[in-house]
């Protein structure tokens, strides 16, 4: 790009007032002057309001009935101007020198840059994993061809992801027809749009708790959300298909990969 880019972080809330603010606070405290911070409330009941209104100009808040994440996100990506666009969801951290080190690898021609992120638990600190699991120096065209053969590949969960405005563009705002979550239609469809470059390192903390949890072992419920979800998947990566000229994929493609088992 010709000039430093821009970014959009949008953040979504509902009900998470104890940790709202500390995603508030990560991306405000980013070394990156262009940048800009749009809280969207989704109908919260607790005591997120209050905190986020404390955080003043510094932020675009909006505050909506409540609809879900993926018409806050909706309502968020209208409302920015930024030349990249990160979802960081409320109860997860930005690490200090993100957008610098997603900025540094940023080009023409790329749907999304990936980061790692650090499974933490409630208050922050580090535990488990690191995810996703990636080798190291993994390009653009392995992941398109996973992508393209498994309509799956190594990607973070939705706050380590950060989004081309022109990728985005073209596929919001997303209706009922796609997934509740927008970072299953996202993911899912960035690899026809451009290339997706790895920053294989952690920039993002995750935060494991009670009410986040999408463990496939830890219940038949989890499970079936999750079928589900992989079908709002399939769907997403045939809008790709249609509006790209790939061939469509199969439904047999989504029992190939490892996602579901």
């Amino acid at each position: 790009m010709s000039k430093s880019p821009s970014f959009s972080i949008i953040i979504a809330n509902y009900n998470y007032g104890q940790y709202v603010g500390d995603a508030i606070e990560s991306a405000l405290m980013q070394d990156w002057a262009s940048k800009e911070i749009i809280v969207i409330d989704d109908g919260s009941t607790d005591e997120s309001i209050n905190t986020i209104k404390k955080f003043g100009n510094n932020v675009l808040g909006f505050f909506t009935k409540n609809q879900g994440q993926r018409e806050a996100n909706n309502l968020g990506f209208s409302m920015s101007s930024g030349d990249i666009i990160i979802f960081l969801d409320s109860d997860d951290i930005l690490i200090k020198g993100a957008l610098r080190e997603i900025a540094s690898v940023w080009h023409a021609g790329v749907s999304k840059i990936q980061v790692l992120v650090q499974r933490t638990d409630a208050k922050g600190r580090p535990v488990g994993a690191i995810m996703p699991r990636i080798r190291s120096g993994i390009t653009p065209q392995e992941i398109q061809k996973q992508a393209w053969l498994y309509l799956d590949y190594p990607s973070p969960p939705g706050s380590g992801n950060a989004w081309s405005r022109d990728f985005l563009t073209k596929i919001f705002p997303l209706d009922s027809k796609f997934d509740s979550s927008t970072d299953t239609s996202c993911i899912a469809m960035a690899p026809y749009y451009g290339d997706i470059v790895t920053i294989d390192r952690p920039l993002v903390l995750y935060r494991t708790h009670g009410r986040n949890d999408s463990n496939l072992s830890n219940g038949k419920e989890n499970y079936n959300r999750e079928v589900v979800r992989a079908f709002h998947r399939l769907y997403a990566v045939q809008c790709a298909c249609l509006d790209t000229g790939h061939p469509l994929p199969k439904y047999k493609v989504l029992f190939e990969n490892s996602h579901l088992l």
